[in-house]
């Protein structure tokens, strides 16, 4: 594993959450099939020795613990931009929203979400050799952030962002990059699965030429007229 980032002060800009913090089935294998109407047989059909990427894994890498045992050739890239806040260095002036089925970090001079509990470790330094350590079980969890993603060209077989970057980028020129970034770590023939797309994401899909895209579910929100979709992207040969 592996960051640059030091401090909370760096991540304020992002909604950086551990989702989720304890050992929730919701963030495993079961939870990302149906979410993507995958059958049983999607991780016995995965390339041997196959690099899945998992964006916003959380640090507890329920997902990536259940395919390894599986299948124990399988390789992981898991991105969680909160392993780079290191409480011991900064711990006075935030505090930690308990919300849900999550974490959220915040600044002290931002308000508290409504009906949510909050708390501050008392020991910021094994707060922090915990998450690392889970974090860590399963090899391959690393420090990043979008738009620009450290993995190298044409490496990746198959990617996930169910809970990722995609749903919390709100501006869309980092959105553009971070989904060429995407398309650019994807090898050749390789699948990748993103949820929360918007309409103005999904045309910019479109306009890579070597992209197949399989619109797996739409999701209507008439409050905010408009609708989400759920995709399967295949690079072409």
């Amino acid at each position: 594993m592996e960051g640059k980032l030091s401090s909370l002060k760096e991540v304020d800009e992002f909604r950086v959450t551990d989702r989720p913090f304890v050992e929730d089935p919701r963030a495993g294998v079961e939870s990302y099939s149906k979410i993507f109407h995958l059958d049983d047989s999607w991780i016995g059909n995965l390339p041997k020795g196959a690099i899945v990427l998992n964006v916003g894994s959380g640090i507890y890498r329920t997902f990536e613990k259940q395919i390894k045992q599986a299948r124990e050739d399988i390789r992981f890239v898991s991105i969680d931009p909160t392993l780079s806040i290191n409480f011991e260095r900064d711990p006075d002036g935030w505090y930690i929203e308990d919300y849900s089925d999550e974490l959220l970090y915040k600044s002290s001079d931002k308000p508290k979400t409504q009906d949510s509990k909050y708390k501050i470790p008392l020991n910021h330094a094994e707060f922090q050799k915990r998450r690392i350590s889970k974090a860590t079980e399963v090899p391959g969890a690393i420090v990043a952030f979008a738009p620009h993603l450290p993995i190298r060209d044409n490496s990746v077989d198959v990617f996930f962002d169910t809970f990722g970057a995609n749903a919390y980028l709100e501006d869309e020129e980092k959105s553009k990059q971070y989904l060429t970034s995407l398309h650019s770590i994807l090898k050749k023939n390789g699948v990748g699965y993103l949820n929360y797309v918007s309409q103005d994401r999904l045309e910019f899909l479109q306009s890579f030429p070597d992209v197949e895209i399989d619109v797996i579910e739409v999701e209507q929100m008439p409050k905010l007229k408009v609708n989400y979709y759920k995709l399967k992207l295949t690079k072409m040969i």
